[in-house]
């Protein structure tokens, strides 16, 4: 199992010319064991690494043949492994403080080469405390996923195509489908349609499956943009008290949802609806207030059924499983 599982380009063949690194926090002198893995050597501790991992305690265990090579007297084992990715794993293993679980923030790099690599080799606790980093960011529910990407809007888990690629790709490697849904809604809103046309990035198996997910789903979404343009209902309701001013606050604010979603989005993106009307409270404050009482609640209450409606249908936009499912295997996931 190399880099090419994980959707990413396959580690550089060790015959390359590059300088050995041995990062220092990761050649301790008494280590009994020698890993490589492209030109990063790390001498371990054997034991420490087959309590953790029972995968690599079966590559310990195989007899080394003789006449195998040895540096400073130490067997050495080749892994085909990105060399980054297992230097942030041998990290976490060693040091707590290296990649602890939310909320402390960890690099998105370092979340996603542990997320690997803990599945790979079975380092269960890592692989937990991987899960939850990638799902604090693409949450499983919509309240909290919204409100999150509206705080951290910038930040280097949403701002670069490349990460959002290997968020994804990475996702579907360790079986933590349940995130895939939000991750896919954001690529699709915020990624242009130019960019996905873009051939150098379809060289690759596993990420061509995803973005032939992110095409399909972006179809999807705008059709259902158009079928859920207006969550807050129409007004005036059957027990309106001001008909006319309820009828011209809702048109006004309609006409500042068309308006929003085609003049500031760059070119090739579009804010999906769900997005736009998110915020109950923005809701209440800039439209409901306009509205008679009578229409104000019937303008709640069609829009938060709307809205669940919307959400409920997300992962179905990207052929995924239902949310129900997508939780129920979340749960068997941290039960094990």
């Amino acid at each position: 199992m190399d880099g090419s599982d994980q959707g990413r380009p396959p580690p550089e063949p060790e015959s390359r010319s590059y300088p050995i690194y041995r990062p220092p926090g990761l050649w301790f002198d008494d280590g009994n064991h020698v890993i490589q893995a492209e030109n990063y050597q790390f001498r371990i501790h054997r034991g420490i690494l087959s309590a953790r991992s029972p995968v690599l305690r079966r590559v310990f265990s195989e007899p080394v043949p003789e006449g195998a090579q040895n540096i400073e007297g130490c067997p050495v084992t080749h892994l085909q492994d990105h060399g980054k990715d297992l230097m942030h794993l041998l990290m976490s293993i060693y040091d707590p403080a290296f990649f602890e679980p939310p909320p402390k923030d960890v690099p998105v790099g370092v979340v996603l080469s542990v997320a690997r690599l803990s599945f790979k080799y079975e380092v269960q606790h890592l692989h937990r405390r991987s899960i939850l980093h990638i799902e604090r960011n693409y949450p499983i529910d919509m309240d909290t996923c919204m409100s999150h990407w509206r705080t951290t809007e910038g930040q280097s888990w949403f701002c670069c195509f490349e990460t959002l690629l290997n968020i994804i790709v990475t996702a579907t490697y360790i079986n933590a489908s349940w995130v895939l849904p939000a991750a896919y809604y954001y690529c699709s809103s915020a990624v242009p349609s130019h960019t996905l046309r873009d051939t150098s990035l379809w060289n690759n198996s596993q990420r061509a499956i995803v973005l032939r997910n992110i095409l399909a789903g972006k179809i999807n979404l705008e059709i259902m943009d158009v079928a859920y343009e207006n969550l807050i209902g129409t007004s005036p309701c059957s027990g309106c008290i001001q008909r006319e001013k309820c009828a011209l606050a809702t048109l006004a604010a309609v006409r500042r949802f068309w308006s929003s979603i085609t003049q500031r989005e760059p070119a090739g993106t579009k804010m999906h609806t769900l997005t736009y009307w998110w915020d109950r409270k923005l809701l209440k404050k800039r439209h409901c207030k306009e509205l008679c009482d009578p229409c104000s609640s019937a303008c709640m209450s069609a829009y938060e059924s709307a809205r669940g409606d919307y959400w409920d249908k997300i992962p179905s936009a990207f052929n995924l499983p239902s949310w129900k499912e997508l939780k129920s295997l979340r749960e068997t996931n941290f039960s094990e």
